[in-house]
């Protein structure tokens, strides 16, 4: 199983993202993309994406904080999601996933990307590999 990766200039910078479904509850959104980041110890769903959810996430209690960009994200508990991916070959996989909702308080910050952290990759024994032709993708573990 490989999930093929695609290169995007985020906040600047060119970065590696995939393309996924969200299942929240009993409310979908499709097509959202999420910045492979090695570096958060969390899968992140941003202001954007919890705003076509339609999700009173301001009203929710906050779980914690993380800093992201230089900004401090109020991060909280939308629960269990279930995250669908397709593969190289068209075929659909989904993974349930705990994610959290983040938002940042001060208007004037950019839009901040989704983002499938650390914990996603473990727990779903995902690896980020390049094949010979230099293409990019998440594939499970052997």
């Amino acid at each position: 199983m490989k999930i093929p990766l695609i290169k995007r200039k985020i906040l600047g910078y060119e970065r590696y993202v995939v393309t996924l479904n969200i299942t929240v509850k009993d409310l979908k959104i499709f097509g959202i993309e999420a910045l492979i980041d090695t570096g958060s110890p969390h899968t992140i769903l941003m202001e954007k994406d919890l705003r076509r959810l339609r999700l009173p996430y301001t009203s929710l209690p906050e779980a914690k904080q993380m800093k992201l960009g230089g900004y401090t994200v109020k991060l909280i508990d939308i629960g269990e999601c279930i995250l669908t991916f397709k593969d190289v070959n068209e075929n659909l996989i989904s993974f349930k996933q705990k994610v959290f909702g983040g938002y940042i308080t001060k208007r004037d910050v950019q839009h901040f990307p989704n983002i499938l952290g650390l914990d996603f990759l473990d727990a779903q024994k995902l690896n980020f590999i390049i094949d010979e032709n230099g293409n990019r993708f998440l594939e499970r573990e052997k």
